[in-house]
């Protein structure tokens, strides 16, 4: 890394390649950092504990800030060009923008008598906005680019901390870029030799939703607004990264995986809807999480899992965070208490949600093991009703996206 006055005028990408593993047992990644495509030095990522981390002074490096350690409080300080100052604490998940309170999903670290910040601070609004320049990862390709900012950034707290609503953004004033919503991709969960959830009468989840997919297929299709693409369009496997593929192939703006739920509980019913978060947002969820990646003993040959590929996920993930919360509560909204309890946002670690470029969502219509919520499911009128209720949340999401 150069050693003073590193300042990124223009664009700049960063490519990741595994490093021998140093740092008390700690697996490090070599990042290449090219300005204008042109080598500008490398860097390392200290992975630990499912989480990158950057080294302090690299961060400030990079970002033209300058960096303090404030040893009696534990805190580091990074200060921008306009005397602005980010202070974060070892063992403690929650930063400071001037007095503003946010929080991260893992402390900063310190290793071998260095400061290590968790990589996904940089990826976030509130951390573009305090250095002026715009990132963006391309999970795909493994390129982080950097830009510096044509124009002044709108801070936002991350997602896990404060999720921005459109009527609370519209109350405080936020403004946002337009973003286009145009083709859609929808993923009927399960299928073929992987049933689902399956109730004591035999229904099966992977054709209850098979059907309210094809009935918003055929909405969105008639739309001249949309393009919609469905994952399956009959009774077979598709293993869990496949789906995710097919949106990122597609350069889908928004992904919709339709499940149902069950619960060892029979009284347990309603509506509820999730966006992918390393951190499940409680109990419940993460049992709902794990019901759902189960699916994945059955795949045949399912992707490495290594360490560094669950960074990787992490990072992608973090971009597009606020965008999937955001819709979300565009179809609590819209459904309301139609047939059963509108359970609300939830968040939780789904694989099928790993890795997706764009927005996306996992919708739980309602739990089979419910004899309530299982009558509503099996009646053709309701799963339209089901259907039309989606279609109109993804309208008012890409009206409120474009306009």
């Amino acid at each position: 890394m150069r050693k003073s006055g590193f300042t990124i005028f223009a664009a700049a990408a960063i490519f990741f390649s595994v490093r021998a593993p140093a740092l008390s047992g700690e697996k490090l990644v070599r990042v290449q950092l090219h300005e204008n495509s042109m080598p500008a030095g490398s860097f390392d990522i200290m992975l630990k504990d499912g989480m990158g981390y950057v080294m302090t002074k690299d961060i400030a490096n990079i970002f033209s800030l300058r960096a303090e350690w404030l040893r009696d409080d534990k805190c580091i300080r990074l200060v921008n060009s306009e005397g602005r100052n980010m202070r974060l604490f070892l063992h403690s998940q929650k930063i400071y923008i001037d007095n503003r309170l946010l929080s991260l999903n893992k402390e900063p670290e310190l290793s071998e008598g260095q400061s290590w910040i968790p990589l996904e601070l940089v990826l976030t609004k509130s951390f573009q906005g305090f250095s002026s320049v715009k990132v963006h990862w391309d999970y795909g390709s493994k390129v982080l680019n950097v830009t510096k900012a044509g124009g002044p950034f709108i801070s936002l707290p991350p997602a896990p901390v404060s999720r921005v609503t459109p009527e609370r953004a519209a109350a405080k004033g936020f403004k946002k870029a337009k973003r286009q919503v145009r083709t859609i991709v929808i993923d009927p969960g399960h299928g073929g030799k992987d049933p689902g959830a399956v109730a004591g009468d035999g229904t099966k989840e992977k054709d209850i939703v098979l059907d309210i997919a094809l009935r918003l297929y055929k909405l969105l299709k008639k739309d001249s607004d949309f393009n919609a693409i469905l994952t399956r369009k009959a009774d077979n496997f598709l293993p869990l990264a496949s789906r995710t593929m097919i949106a990122n192939s597609a350069r889908a703006d928004l992904f919709i995986s339709i499940h149902t739920n069950a619960s060892y509980k029979k009284d347990t019913r309603g509506f509820e809807v999730y966006f992918m978060s390393d951190k499940a947002s409680d109990a419940e969820a993460q049992d709902v999480a794990n019901t759902e990646n189960a699916v994945i003993e059955l795949e045949d040959a399912a992707a490495p899992k290594t360490e560094v590929n669950t960074i990787l996920w992490s990072m992608a993930m973090n971009e597009v965070m606020n965008e999937s919360s955001e819709y979300c509560s565009f179809i609590t909204r819209t459904f309301g208490n139609m047939f059963s309890d509108n359970r609300g946002i939830k968040q939780a670690g789904f694989y099928v949600l790993k890795g997706a470029h764009m927005p996306s969502v996992l919708v739980e219509a309602g739990f089979l093991t419910n004899s309530r919520d299982r009558k509503i499911l099996k009646k053709s009128s309701n799963r339209q009703v089901i259907a039309e209720k989606l279609y109109a949340a993804v309208k008012e999401y890409k009206k409120w996206s474009e306009e």
